[in-house]
């Protein structure tokens, strides 16, 4: 969900030798110097991932010290699913161009995606430390806390109560937070932070959190979804119907079949196990049919 050409375009050759940050968020294609490079972006922004890989391949053998070309493949690959190739590629992409903080930010989201397929927990670790590394080179990388964030959901959904599970829940949102600070209106963000803030026991600041997005961006679907469950939750059954009406308005298909189908739902959005259990119990209220996964 997080912009693919955005993080390919942020990439580009300003990180990668001192400049602007800013020079990254207005950059457009036909602005970039190389026609190879070109090339391959174009085929991101249309989707055309395993054609984008195929382009990034070919700058890569008649340049390969281009630092840009190995982090924008790795970023192709990463899309695809093909997470070990996208560490590969961004690993160089470090080593060619270690102040750069975009490669360590996707390194990292890379390897908690290896992590969901080999479930071994130094690999979040490793994850961390880039992420670490990449706001510890730019602070204004929203993506670095937004992974962040991914990593603490990882070791929290993987801990128990002995393990800290609260807190790494907390860390979860306070990383989310933080990359909701520096982009504002991504609503992911904000919507990531009050799920895990539920999930560790933080239920007025989540619904306070919810309650201020979905007040900014009324037809966001999901959000309003994930309020109505915090509101019943809270023993607010009404609130929570009401807010559900609002989804109904606006996204009236969707809603329909997040209502018949909750666990569904919550497990295509990636939701945590509280939040999701909250939202099938409101669903059931409602004397809708529920469906099982």
């Amino acid at each position: 969900r997080v912009s693919t050409l955005r993080a390919a375009l942020a990439v580009l050759i300003p990180w990668f030798t001192g400049g602007e940050r800013s020079w990254a968020e207005r950059v457009r294609i036909e602005d970039v110097p190389d026609k190879s490079m070109q090339e391959g972006l174009l085929f991101v922004q249309s989707g055309r991932l395993a054609e984008a890989e195929a382009a990034f391949s070919r700058l890569l053998e008649s340049q390969p010290s281009y630092a840009s070309a190995w982090s924008n493949r790795g970023q192709a690959r990463m899309d695809q699913g093909k997470y070990k190739a996208a560490v590969s590629d961004f690993s160089t992409a470090i080593e060619l161009a270690p102040e750069a903080p975009l490669p360590y930010a996707n390194r990292g989201g890379a390897l908690f995606h290896v992590y969901d397929e080999q479930r071994d927990p130094q690999l979040l670790t490793n994850a961390r430390i880039d992420c670490l590394n990449a706001v510890r080179l730019d602070p204004n990388v929203d993506l670095a806390y937004y992974n962040l964030g991914e990593i603490w959901k990882r070791d929290a959904l993987r801990s128990d109560a002995y393990n800290f599970q609260t807190t790494k829940w907390l860390q979860a949102a306070d990383a989310y937070r933080e990359a909701s600070e520096v982009a504002p209106n991504m609503q992911l963000f904000s919507l990531k932070r009050s799920l895990a803030l539920f999930e560790g026991g933080a239920v007025s600041e989540a619904q306070q959190v919810l309650s201020s997005l979905v007040r900014k961006y009324p037809a966001y679907a999901e959000g309003n979804n994930a309020l109505a469950a915090i509101l019943a939750s809270c023993n607010q059954p009404y609130e929570a119907q009401r807010v559900l009406a609002r989804v109904s308005r606006y996204e009236k298909e969707e809603e329909e079949d997040a209502v018949s189908a909750p666990m569904r739902y919550a497990d295509s959005h990636e939701w945590p196990p509280r939040i999701a259990q909250a939202f099938k119990e409101l669903c059931a209220r409602q004397g809708v049919g529920v469906v099982p996964l």
